[in-house]
């Protein structure tokens, strides 16, 4: 169904995604899962995924914390997905696995919002050069997505440039080292 509420104004609003929903049926699927080969294909499935927004509590499981042990190249993508940013997927790239279409657009919308825990207000200028895009039009498609599909709410302000975030989902916390 539609995921649709009222504003303070009485006006219908997207809620933001329901996180957990889109990490459940892998936490599900991990609790089968017989070796650190198997939970690294667990973890490429969950990351071409577009719903689901969060990795953390697979990367806690067992199997997943044995690719870790071994530095894995399955586990560092998922712990970026989890916890980094397009800039540095783009610095990583060459020595992780190739994503999808659908990986680089979750990663582009998870970048948007760690970019707006410090700033509401984000330039397009700024966001193209974060995301490693070059088009407006694009990013514009990208940014509508994003909020539709309820992983931020914002408001694009074309005259500007620039579009002001006014809520996000939560992401994985990276763990203290």
């Amino acid at each position: 169904g539609e995921r649709a509420r009222r504003d303070e104004h009485g006006r219908r609003r997207m809620s933001l995604a329901n996180v957990e929903s889109g990490i459940e049926p892998y936490v599900l699927l991990a609790k089968n899962v017989a070796s650190a080969s198997a939970m690294g294909g667990l973890l490429s499935r969950a990351i071409d995924d577009v719903h689901c927004l969060v990795l953390g509590e697979l990367l806690d499981h067992p199997h997943a914390r044995e690719l870790e042990a071994c530095d894995a190249p399955e586990w560092r993508l998922a712990a970026l997905f989890a916890f980094g940013t397009m800039s540095e997927y783009r610095e990583k790239s060459s020595h992780l696995p190739p994503v999808s279409e659908n990986a680089v657009k979750k990663l582009r919308w998870l970048t948007v919002v760690s970019l707006s825990i410090e700033t509401r207000m984000l330039s397009y200028e700024r966001l193209l050069r974060e995301l490693g895009m070059d088009d407006v039009r694009a990013l514009e498609d990208l940014l509508i997505v994003g909020i539709y599909e309820g992983v931020f709410h914002g408001k694009l302000d074309q005259k500007n440039a620039r579009i002001e975030i006014v809520d996000t989902i939560g992401r994985d916390l990276a763990p203290s080292s």
